[in-house]
């Protein structure tokens, strides 16, 4: 009889390989997502309890002075000090400059403007700082672990050619 022709081109992938690879695929990519999706802790968005200084002898006028300014101070930690110093980290002693209340938010310039005032105002925040129930937990999406890691690469290949280098050098 007669000898069968000989099929030419690709040979094609069989099933188990291909399923592999997917599975390989899935597990990459399930790890990319695990590794992106991060807890963030945050400031909470209103100050906590025993922020805003009270005195009994203080009329209703001044409390809602120091109310204002406690509010304007802990809306100035929300949008500034938590992205320069996150949860877990020490604050320092002092106030840093930015920790400061704009002119425009209190045109009469008179409590509000007070040295002692910012001071008692941020060690207070430094009180709250360390206290979990002063921040709240939630998630979001960042690729910037990888990009560190490949920044962090980038400079031990660098590191590692600099030393070959030398070697040659000397």
């Amino acid at each position: 009889m007669g000898a069968e022709p000989v099929k030419l081109g690709k040979p094609r992938r069989s099933k188990r390989k291909l399923s592999t690879g997917l599975v390989v695929l899935a597990i990459v990519l399930g790890l990319f997502a695990y590794f992106s999706y991060r807890p963030v802790l945050r400031l909470r968005p209103n100050p906590p309890k025993g922020f805003v200084d009270t005195q009994k002898g203080w009329d209703a006028k001044r409390q809602a002075a120091e109310e204002r300014v406690a509010r304007a101070y802990w809306d100035v930690a929300l949008e500034k000090t938590q992205f320069k110093y996150p949860y877990g980290t020490a604050l320092p002693v002092d106030p840093p400059p930015e920790f400061s209340i704009e002119d425009k938010d209190f045109p009469s310039g008179g409590l509000e403007k007070s040295s002692a005032l910012r001071a008692r105002y941020w060690q207070k925040v430094r009180a709250v700082w360390v206290l979990p129930q002063a921040w709240e937990k939630s998630y979001r999406w960042s690729v910037m672990w990888f990009y560190d890691g490949l920044r962090s690469f980038e400079q031990t290949v660098m590191q590692g050619i600099d030393s070959i280098l030398r070697r040659f050098r000397t």
